[in-house]
């Protein structure tokens, strides 16, 4: 009787390499959210903090197109008109009158995505920016995309959520423009809770994977 030896470990090491596998497959189907809830933006100069380092621990690459301009982390609470749908912080650029627009590039691809424009509050009257935001797949073409012209907000605006997704294909970016014509009272729109589904990997690919990996281990057992 051959004792326990080689065979049992392939065995082992395939079973393994699955699990791992489909553990990652369904870490990868889980969502992406960006709230910008957890920066301290209150308590920074300004009452804001510049968005590069968030969103990088999320996963997500900033590339802003002024560099005139922050893309900025800011706390409704230093701010005004504006209350974001998940207090206190939501995402805007700052500093500049000329137009802005910012991309973000999302490590996994998604499904879709998912932002609220927020709520505009001013009794008196508000001249908001014109804004565009549009989704990208991964070879950089652009998909749909949402966005309003410079106008007047009175009273109370509710916030407006809006989601994009590109037919048969997968999010890999948003630019988001703004243009306030040196006329509005902010930079650029303000924008909160990004939402969006990681693409899941696919079983079949998961189960490929697997495979080709039992198959290494067996041949090299085969030739020992």
């Amino acid at each position: 009787m051959q004792p326990f030896g080689k065979t049992p470990r392939i065995l082992l090491g395939a079973m393994v390499a699955f699990f791992l596998f489909f553990t990652w497959g369904s870490q990868n189907a889980h969502g992406l959210y960006l709230d910008f809830d957890s920066v301290d933006a209150y308590n920074a100069p300004g009452g804001y903090v510049e968005a590069t380092s968030y969103l990088a621990a999320m996963g997500v690459a900033l590339t802003n197109y002024n560099p005139a301009a922050t893309v900025a982390i800011y706390d409704y609470r230093k701010f005004f008109d504006v209350i974001p749908p998940s207090l206190p912080n939501f995402i805007t650029m700052i500093g500049s009158n000329d137009p802005d627009s910012y991309r973000l590039t999302f490590a996994t691809p998604l499904e879709s995505l998912s932002f609220t424009r927020t709520r505009l509050v001013d009794p008196g009257g508000l001249a908001y920016p014109e804004w565009r935001v549009t989704v990208y797949n991964s070879q950089g073409v652009a998909g749909p995309s949402v966005g309003d012209s410079l106008r007047g907000y009175y009273g109370d605006n509710p916030a407006v959520t809006y989601t994009l997704a590109i037919p048969g294909d997968v999010v890999q970016s948003v630019l988001v423009y703004s243009n306030n014509y040196h006329f509005a009272g902010m930079s650029a729109v303000t924008l909160d809770d990004f939402r969006g589904n990681e693409v899941p990997i696919s079983p079949s690919v998961l189960l490929f994977g697997s495979g080709l990996l039992g198959l290494v281990g067996w041949r090299r057992f085969r030739k020992r």
